[in-house]
């Protein structure tokens, strides 16, 4: 299966009547981190390393009043109903491909989710200046393939917060959206009345 690939604003049909509908989508998160000059102590270890930055995804549930119901990130890993899962905390950013990945069971959603928003912040005390080969990739996990992957311009400066895109019903199927909206903040929590303009 080819893979499209998003800018931002761009549209892609997950599951829609009358195309493959597919079941269940993992949304993996991958990153890189820039190099840092470190002087050393005494002139032992200078030149220059990675910093270690933690970057932490989520993805928040919302009905149609735009009320939160639910969420999945590194403090809570499976919702409620079990729809959605996110696979564990990565602080490095070191792993080969995705470094953090959010499975989510669309046949399982609620039926008053409306959307589903994926997020990404600075945990650590860096921001998105320190970051490089940023990515969103969608993986089709019944077919094992990669359908849509949206490379993030990573253009935010010193803020501390990403909203990546989000996962919206439409016509009885699933759309995601692109959007990479850098806010402020170190949680998905301070998003969320940025994430409440957007649906």
């Amino acid at each position: 299966m080819t893979t499209t690939s998003l800018s931002k604003g761009d549209e892609f049909v997950i599951g829609m009547p009358g195309s493959a509908n597919i079941a269940t989508v993992s949304v993996g998160l991958g990153w890189d981190v820039s190099k840092i000059r470190s002087k050393g102590l005494f002139g032992i270890g200078a030149g220059e390393k990675k910093a270690a930055v933690d970057l932490d995804a989520s993805c928040i549930l919302f009905d149609s009043n735009k009320q939160m119901t639910d969420q999945v990130s590194f403090q809570q890993l499976t919702t409620k109903c079990g729809s959605v899962e996110h696979t564990g905390d990565n602080k490095t950013g070191d792993a080969p491909g995705a470094d953090e990945v959010i499975n989510v069971n669309l046949s399982k959603i609620p039926a008053n989710v409306e959307a589903l928003v994926f997020t990404v912040n600075c945990f650590s005390e860096l921001n998105f200046e320190q970051i490089t080969a940023a990515f969103i990739s969608i993986f089709d996990t019944v077919n094992n393939s990669e359908i849509a992957r949206f490379d993030l311009s990573m253009d935010g400066g010193d803020h501390t917060g990403l909203i990546v895109g989000k996962l919206f019903r439409k016509d009885e199927g699933w759309v995601f959206q692109a959007i990479e909206n850098f806010e402020d903040g170190h949680t998905y929590v301070k998003l969320i009345p940025a994430i409440e303009k957007l649906l």
